[in-house]
């Protein structure tokens, strides 16, 4: 093989001599006759040889020429059918599919197989692969029940293509030659195979008939040896592929890139892994009509962007419209109705997770509207109102297949699907329509439920590949086995040489017993070591310089080499985060960490790039200052920069939504006491003190009154009817009854204050306090209710780390609660602290003593944290003016963990320590 007698400075450089290497090459000189018959066993290898004898015409000097006769064997079969004014035709993928259903339908298959179009989808591949070995699917010696159910409805399904004109189209060959024998078909006079090493039987028994009346010839491949194999052993299949992109990138400075061969066995391991890689190597585009690599598998649609975004409408209603599906859908980039609105309505996900509303469009739509009404305008009404009409179609009755297309359509037109953006989404939208033209054409009379019509589309859209298309003879070669078939390359990469992919596993024939499956290529371990026997000294035979990969472990687990893997390797490892390769140091990713890494870069602003204190809000609610008081980065993270964590969903009620509605119940009740002018203290009081409490709790309930879980919690707030057993609330009441003897009375309930001034606060306060209670002798108390866990006394008074009740104090002390002034002088003694309704067995009502006390600490430290924040630090230091010894612990469980290096922090403290120690040791 000649080379260019100098070395390309840049990927630039290489595409402009591509044709000047090839002129140059010895592959032009491999003798093509033009006027000669060329089948081969890929379409690539056809296209390669119409290449070759192109460039040797150029070479010849020529200017104009008679196109090469070069096609695969599968399109001279359907040319030279069709051209036969044939009486039978190939039957559709998606006939012979409905076909199978059909006949599934009235010949039960055995227990416990079930009909579906995965099944109908391995009986036609069983039948295919039967028929281009020459078996008959329909007869054989008496096996097990499941062969003789494939043999008897395989004769069913035979017999019913040929009544209705149609065949299978794997029996091609079959009918070709028995056309051609009986002289139907006029054969070529000079015919020329190439790349038909291992022919399936029918094919050889073809080739035997065309032998006898054509001038038939065998193209053999080159009879050559590599010069140089190298087999290298790395860490892991991603280590592996890492490898090969580095010595792809030194390989492009020397050498043409297609002249560069990459061969996978086992492209659905490898492949999306391959492409990622190289697309970050070779993140620049290259100049027009030219491609950095090739790679021949594409993927199937259904893998794809756009139909996953395409199916979402009909998964919705499949899946009991989900809250996720819903959201995917109003999110999703391929739907017009929404662009520009999406970052607003991502939000309307916390108004689900707090109301526990996980599906159903009704209860989405209803709860977005109650609680955040300008989210909820922020949808169109006329998407509204068509997925409210497309969610009420039955998907269990049975309807035309031309039905279920229609809706889809409609409901994709409605909502302004698909917006395409590239030349990708192109490619992928015409799969998407040829798949809706398939089922229109086949199955629009047919008659199937929603499922059975999600199920055709997606088994169509796993079969269609599709890829955007290139010149096979730009960029770096990357193919499979079989497509590497009569190739030539300067050098050749075998990518994951281990035993699972060459050979690979007996393939898995469920319908065919052990003596078929001696007949079949790949049926038995034998055979399938034979054929990769046969591939691999192919693969030996494409190019002077190959190079062998593999992987030693995956998931800890050890791979074995291949068969043929030489009997001595190099091993390897590659280290891009250490030390990266000048090609590895162009992807960005790779940069931006190595940068970071090693300059120190951090999240954090200098101590001299302080926030404008025109950012910190006015006023801020007495939660969002505990946050503060926690930790100053977790307050500006979320008061500021309104950063929000999502809340899970749980299975039945969420634990804010039941605390809220805990709370009504309680305030109502009390204020209904008022009102009646019930005196809990007196004796006989507590059956209408019950009725009246679960009165409230049916009014607080009464929207969610007809949903299952809420009338589980119900019951155990309440108890069951007629029932001396109580709840949760009703052992309340009972503790409410001893209070009220003891003197107090609840005066106020959900008082809320704004407006409240703490010294040294850049901002002023809001709050609501949940109850206050009113006792001639003991003064004034407020309470605050809590479903949850209950501050100590020692955190509110000792270590200054909870300020809800103090400021709930200030608040009363500084007049900003006017209807309570009544009940609060200087005489006055007041106090606070916490019902706690956890469960029935778990109910505290206890004030916090010596909290009146602590008023003047807490003042002193809420003034140094106003002049930290007043002054725009943020710092992220956990409880930076409470008296604490395990300050990062709230790290553990902070939200927004990942923005800070407080946790970081600690790590290195704690390590240093563990040094420091064993040098004092």
């Amino acid at each position: 093989m000649k080379r260019m007698g100098h070395a390309p400075r840049s990927l630039y450089d290489i595409v402009n001599y591509q044709l000047s290497a090839d002129l140059n090459s010895e592959i032009i000189m491999i003798n093509i006759h033009p006027d000669r018959l060329y089948l081969t066993s890929t379409g690539r290898l056809a296209r390669d040889l119409h290449r070759r004898f192109r460039l040797r015409c150029i070479s010849e000097g020529k200017r104009g020429w008679e196109a090469l006769q070069a096609m695969s064997l599968n399109a001279w079969l359907d040319r030279t059918w069709m051209a036969s004014w044939p009486e039978k035709m190939p039957a559709h993928d998606l006939y012979r599919m409905n076909l199978w259903k059909e006949l599934a339908g009235r010949i039960a298959p055995p227990s416990p197989l079930t009909v579906d179009t995965n099944l109908c989808a391995i009986l036609d591949e069983n039948y295919g692969i039967m028929a281009r070995h020459g078996l008959d699917p329909a007869f054989g010696f008496p096996s097990t029940p499941l062969v003789e159910w494939r043999r008897e409805i395989s004769g069913v399904f035979g017999k019913t293509l040929a009544s209705n004109g149609l065949f299978h189209p794997s029996r091609r060959p079959v009918l070709i030659r028995r056309a051609i024998i009986e002289g139907k078909i006029a054969c070529p006079g000079r015919v020329s195979l190439a790349g038909f090493e291992s022919p399936a039987p029918v094919e050889h028994e073809l080739f035997t008939a065309l032998e006898q009346r054509s001038d038939l010839e065998y193209v053999d491949p080159l009879a050559r040896r590599p010069e140089t194999i190298e087999a290298l052993a790395l860490p892991s299949p991603e280590q592996e592929v890492v490898y090969l992109v580095h010595r792809l990138a030194q390989d492009a400075r020397t050498m043409p890139l297609h002249r560069i061969g990459v061969i996978v066995p086992d492209m659905d391991t490898y492949a999306k892994t391959l492409e990622k890689t190289l697309r970050d190597v070779t993140a620049e585009a290259p100049p027009h009509s030219f491609h950095w690599f090739n790679m021949t598998k594409g993927i199937p649609l259904l893998e794809t962007h756009l139909m996953s975004a395409a199916l979402l409408p009909l998964r919705f209603i499949l899946e009991e419209q989900s809250r996720e599906l819903f959201l995917s859908l109003l999110l999703s980039p391929y739907y017009k109705c929404l662009q520009g609105k999406r970052h607003e309505i991502a939000r309307a996900d916390i108004v689900w997770r707090r109301c526990s509303i996980d599906h159903g469009l009704k209860n989405l739509l209803s709860t977005l509207k109650r609680e955040d009404p300008r989210i909820y305008d922020l949808i169109p009404s006329d998407s509204r109102e068509h997925l409210s009409v497309f969610c009420a179609i039955d998907i269990s009755q049975k309807r035309k297949g031309a039905f279920w297309t229609g809706q889809i359509r409609e409901a994709w037109a409605r909502l302004g699907f698909p917006v395409v953006s590239d030349e990708k989404d192109t490619v992928d939208r015409r799969g998407l329509d040829a798949i809706m033209e398939e089922i229109d054409r086949y199955l629009s009379e047919v008659r199937m439920d929603a499922r059975e019509f999600s199920a055709w589309v997606t088994h169509l859209a796993s079969r269609k590949v599709v890829q955007i298309g290139a010149a096979e003879d730009a960029g770096i070669q990357i193919m499979g086995i079989i497509e590497s078939r009569g190739l030539d390359f300067d050098k050749v990469y075998v990518l994951g040489m281990d035993d699972r992919s060459l050979p690979e596993p007996v393939r898995p024939l469920p319908f065919l017993d052990s003596t078929e499956r001696k007949l079949v290529q790949g049926g038995t371990a034998k055979s399938q070591y034979e054929f990769a026997k046969r591939a691999f000294d192919h693969m030996m035979a494409l190019a002077p310089d190959i190079t062998l990969l593999r992987a030693e472990m995956e998931d800890l687990k050890p791979l074995a080499p291949s068969p043929f893997w030489p009997g001595t390797e190099e091993k390897r490892s590659i280290d891009i985060w250490n030390n990266p390769d000048p090609a590895w140091m162009r992807v960005r990713w790779l940069h931006s960490a190595y940068k970071g890494l090693y300059e120190e870069i951090s999240p954090e602003p200098p101590e001299d790039q302080l926030l404008d204190p025109d950012r910190i809000p006015d006023t801020v609610s007495v939660s969002r200052f505990q946050k503060a008081v926690i930790c100053p980065y977790l307050f500006f993270a979320e008061g500021i920069l309104n950063i929000e964590s999502l809340e899970d969903i749980e299975p039945d009620v969420s634990p804010r939504e039941k605390g809220n509605r805990i709370h009504g119940v309680l305030a109502l009740f009390t204020q209904e006491l008022r009102n009646r002018g019930m005196d809990m203290s007196r004796e006989g009081t507590l059956p209408e003190a019950r009725n009246l409490l679960d009165a409230c709790a049916d009014k607080v309930l009464s929207d969610v009154a007809g949903n299952p879980h809420w009338q589980v919690e119900r019951r155990r707030w309440i108890g069951l009817e007629d029932s001396e057993e109580g709840g949760m609330l009703t052992d309340w009441l009972n503790r409410e009854m001893e209070h009220c003897r003891e003197g107090w009375r609840c005066v106020a309930e959900e008082s809320s204050f704004d407006a409240l001034t703490v010294a040294g606060l850049p901002f002023s306060l809001k709050g609501r306090i949940d109850r206050v209670d009113f006792s001639k002798d003991r003064g004034t108390l407020l309470w605050d209710y809590k479903t949850g866990e209950v501050p100590t006394a020692a955190d509110i008074v000792t270590r200054l780390k909870d300020p809800q009740l103090v400021i709930y104090l200030l608040a009363l002390l500084g007049g900003h609660i006017p209807a309570l002034e009544p009940y609060i002088d200087s005489d006055t003694p007041f106090s606070a602290g916490y019902i706690r309704l956890k469960s029935s067995g778990d109910i505290r009502i206890f004030p916090i003593k010596g909290i009146e006390s602590s008023l003047g600490d807490w003042a002193t430290a809420m003034a140094k944290l106003g002049e930290m924040l007043g002054s725009g630090d943020f710092r992220a230091e956990p409880f930076p003016v409470s008296e604490v010894s395990d300050r990062e612990a709230p790290c553990e469980r902070c939200p927004v963990i990942t923005l800070c290096r407080t946790g970081v922090r600690g790590t290195q403290r704690a390590g240093m320590e563990e040094e420091s120690n064993e040098e004092t040791e």
